[in-house]
């Protein structure tokens, strides 16, 4: 979904960052991301970040903003992470989303705040709330829970930092 919304917006040097030391929901994202970029004949610029939090992906941005081809959009692990992407920008001078897009995962309440506007990727709260109780539920009863084994589809939250 994302990389869709960017490449219709004319990006075309896109940026992943995520987490040294990959989780299986980063590698699902990352994979994703890079699967749909690969069918769009785009390629992928990334970073790995230390850590998952703000500074790591103000670290993280500001290297790829301020290389020699900066990219022209960054899909971000979590929306933190995002935000330390838009400060990096800010601090390098550039427009968002005009100069570079940012794009988070999560869509965390402050996402939606007028000082961010953050587009991102969320689940439906209540689907969300619905799995979590069935899986406890299931575990209560004996069911063994298998990690990963199950699927929420997300939906593109579109705001501000992205066209």
């Amino acid at each position: 979904m994302v990389a869709r919304l960017l490449a219709r917006a004319g990006r075309r040097r896109l940026a992943y960052i995520g987490k040294k030391s990959r989780t299986f929901s980063d590698r699902s994202r990352h994979r994703g991301f890079c699967e749909e970029l690969q069918r769009l004949g785009l390629t992928l610029h990334a970073k790995e970040a230390e850590e998952t939090t703000y500074e790591g992906g103000r670290t993280a941005a500001s290297k790829l903003l301020s290389s020699q081809e900066p990219p022209d959009a960054v899909f971000c692990f979590n929306d933190t992470m995002a935000f330390g992407a838009l400060q990096a920008a800010r601090e390098l001078k550039l427009r968002v989303p005009e100069d570079v897009a940012v794009v988070g995962f999560d869509n965390q309440p402050m996402a939606s705040w007028h000082a961010f506007e953050l587009t991102t990727v969320g689940y439906d709260p209540k689907a969300l709330a619905q799995l979590v109780t069935r899986k406890i539920l299931e575990a209560l009863e004996g069911d063994e829970i298998v990690p990963n084994s199950y699927y929420l589809e997300p939906r593109l939250i579109v705001r501000r930092t992205a066209p």
